[in-house]
């Protein structure tokens, strides 16, 4: 038998995390025409976004984030509606350096 002793940094409480944001940008996902406004397009990146979510603090140089949200787009051309909505899961742990934080190993998931 093999016994192998890691350090295991400490676990600070849990920081609550909310975050929203606009986007644009990526791949034409559709279009549509409009009189008022011609011809528009979807982007896969177009967009608003919120998630909320927590992370834990594991010592003074990384840190593990879990967060749950939803993205939604929508044109409204004069011949129908064009939308989409992703609920994208995300579970990182960072690397904390001074005021600059990477991401290590993470799962991002967008049912």
């Amino acid at each position: 038998m093999v016994l192998v002793l890691l350090p295991v940094a400490p676990v600070m409480a849990a920081e609550y995390i909310a975050e929203t944001g606009f986007h644009t940008g990526g791949d034409t996902i559709g279009s549509g025409y409009s009189v008022s406004a011609g011809t528009e397009t979807l982007g896969g990146g177009d967009g608003y976004s919120l998630a909320v979510g927590f992370g834990f603090g594991m010592g003074d140089s990384s840190s593990l984030i879990f967060t749950v949200g939803m993205k939604k787009e929508a044109l409204y051309p004069d011949d129908g509606t064009i939308s989409f909505d992703r609920y994208p899961v995300n579970l990182l742990l960072m690397k904390n350096t001074g005021k600059l934080q990477y991401v290590w190993p993470g799962y991002h998931l967008s049912p």
